[in-house]
């Protein structure tokens, strides 16, 4: 049995709606950012969960986007229905959690302050002085 004719998006079509789609994300990350970002800090919200577990905020980033990438997973190989979250929030929240890392490390790469981590404090670096430590409060 012959496969049915693949179909065609058209190009000036598929750039409106990328267009469409990174306005959403922005717009997405403004909002969020009333919950997450404090005292002008962007990445505020990941230094401390950074510093609760004992990893580097970028670590703590890429590890939500492994668990955003595997519910994707399960989503789509699985044929699984969601429930709380459409596939397309999930591809939100991954377009906006790399957009976070690039941020994070061109703040590394920009911070005067930016050492490596002490041998005690494995992934943390500069962000110990700019994160609040949680755990000595």
């Amino acid at each position: 049995m012959p496969n049915p004719p693949l179909q065609k998006t058209d190009f000036s079509s598929f750039v409106q709606d990328t267009q469409a789609l990174f306005d959403r994300c922005v717009e997405l990350m403004r909002s969020k950012s009333n919950d997450y970002a404090e005292g002008g800090d962007a990445f505020l919200n990941f230094k401390t969960a950074a510093q609760i577990a004992g990893i580097s905020p970028e670590q703590t980033l890429l590890t939500l986007l492994g668990m955003k990438l595997s519910r994707l997973t399960q989503l789509i190989s699985k044929g699984k229905k969601a429930k709380n979250e459409s596939v397309e929030d999930t591809l939100l929240d991954l377009i906006n959690y790399v957009v976070l890392l690039r941020g994070m490390l061109r703040e590394q790469e920009n911070s005067p302050t930016s050492m490596p981590a002490a041998p005690s404090e494995p992934g943390l670096g500069s962000y110990n002085q700019s994160a609040p430590n949680l755990l000595q409060q």
